[in-house]
């Protein structure tokens, strides 16, 4: 293992039901080449026995947090990012699993540009098996404008998985994004959003983020789930949803040049957003 910094790392692993796979996800943070890494689950009330394994195989060597209720996905998420105190933080999903080096190159990335605030890799997606599946690469979304409202535009129109949000970021902007972990459609896409613009994205173009796919759904099932869960949306046009989550935080945090050209890049779905801003406000009047 190499030993090359005392810069911390904190993997934060949300779980639900995931004792069949979650030794995969352990075993590769356990492994990394990188010394510094600290590895917390959050557990959101699993009933297939994850806990038990982890603490009978793990107790010694991670962090076990147990919900004594289901919390929701996003919450869940939320919780690892305001328990870690670290310099750099990740979310690794509990049956997805990384390459050795993924944290050691990530930091050395990160140390090498200091306003970098998330530097992700390519993923692999696999089956239950751990073999390669067909795998539709990650869009680009690294800033290589150096006005940020450009790179956050290129972000949201390009964005095709959001993988990006399993890399590695700095904790100390935490504050600025973890309140956007809500019960909305794309709260992933959001917060990659917000990146782009109080920082800079990086990337590095190797496979060291292997996802399992586990869901067979079509497009129709997924939102079905999504209502499920009480996420807010438009059903009609989910887009829609996610583009009004942006809107409401340029406006809020006085990014207006941004929301500017989010509109006009936009338009159908910016004027649906202007009506029903007035709409409201005429309303609360």
């Amino acid at each position: 293992m190499k030993n090359n910094s005392n810069i911390s790392v904190t993997i934060g692993i949300p779980s639900y039901n995931e004792k069949k796979y979650i030794k995969k996800t352990i075993e590769s943070a356990l492994n990394q080449s990188y010394s510094n890494i600290s590895i917390v689950v959050s557990d959101n009330n699993s009933n297939d026995g994850t806990v038990n394994f982890l603490k009978k195989n793990y107790k010694d060597r991670i962090v076990i947090y147990e919900h004594k209720k289901n919390i929701g996905m996003n919450e869940n998420f939320k919780f690892l990012a305001e328990k870690a105190n670290s310099k750099y933080f990740m979310w690794l999903g509990a049956h997805d699993y990384i390459h050795e080096k993924y944290v050691e190159e990530a930091i050395n990335v990160h140390e090498n540009h200091s306003i970098c605030s998330l530097v992700y890799f390519q993923h692999q997606f696999v089956n239950n098996m751990y073999e390669n599946i067909e795998t539709i690469p990650l869009n680009s979304i690294v800033s290589t404008e150096k006005k940020r409202y450009k790179n956050a535009i290129n972000l949201f129109q390009n964005l095709n998985y959001c993988t990006h949000i399993h890399g590695i970021w700095r904790l100390k902007d935490k504050n600025k994004i973890i309140p956007y972990f809500m019960n909305i459609v794309g709260p992933d896409h959001l917060i990659l959003f917000i990146f782009s613009l109080i920082g800079e994205i990086k990337s590095i173009e190797k496979k060291y983020y292997f996802r399992l796919e586990k869901r067979n759904e079509n497009y129709d099932q997924r939102f079905e789930r999504y209502k499920k869960l009480n996420f807010k949306f438009d059903s009609s046009d989910p887009k829609y949803s996610m583009l009004e989550n942006h809107f409401n935080y340029l406006l809020k945090n006085f990014y207006l040049y941004t929301f500017y050209k989010l509109f006009k890049s936009e338009k159908g779905r910016g004027k649906k957003y202007i009506k029903q801003k007035f709409k409201l406000i005429f309303n609360v009047f």
